[in-house]
């Protein structure tokens, strides 16, 4: 069984929940795109506390207080050797190596039967949701790691490691880690 280890639009929607009496009023509801890691922020928000550097997601509040709020629909998951970027029309995927391996336009296919993915008559939107991975990864990922001359490591976040500007059929490669 491979249960949600998946980037099926099945296995990715999970509905979110959050109730705090005096806060946020009873039946507010949004059907945006919306990440796990968004949690932290939006409590942090509601708290009245400075956002933490570190963490990545964004926060819920301009969505649990105005439904309208300009928010950009797009998740990031990596299950494995994959990596995935979906918005709310297309999903797609990229392996260990950075290439495109997988892509889905789930408005002309709900079940996700039919691979787009390195098709001369989808380049351009493999091409844009190639780049749209490219920046996501490069605001989130921390993944160089250096030791510095006192012994310590140093991470330095993905942005001065990615180059944003690669081919759209472009292997996307990523530092080796130094073991721990």
């Amino acid at each position: 069984r491979l249960g949600k280890q998946l980037f099926f639009d099945a296995s990715l929607r999970v509905p979110l929940m959050i109730r705090w009496p005096r806060r946020i009023p009873a039946g507010v509801r949004s059907d945006r795109v919306v990440e796990h890691i968004d949690v932290f922020p939006t409590l942090l928000e509601g708290l009245g506390l400075e956002p933490c550097e570190r963490a990545f997601g964004r926060s819920l509040w301009p969505l649990i207080t105005d439904g309208t709020a300009n928010w950009e629909d797009e998740a990031l998951s990596e299950v494995g050797q994959y990596t995935m970027i979906g918005t709310e029309r297309y999903r797609y995927v990229i392996n260990r190596e950075g290439e495109g391996v997988q892509l889905f336009d789930l408005a002309e296919d709900p079940k996700q039967l039919t691979n787009l993915c390195g098709r001369d008559d989808t380049a351009g939107i493999e091409a844009e949701m190639r780049e749209r991975l490219l920046a996501r990864l490069a605001r989130t990922q921390w993944v160089l790691r250096r030791r510095c001359a006192n012994g310590c490591w140093l991470v330095l976040p993905a942005r001065s490691v990615f180059a944003l500007t690669r081919p759209a059929r472009a292997p996307i490669t990523r530092p080796a880690l130094p073991p721990r």
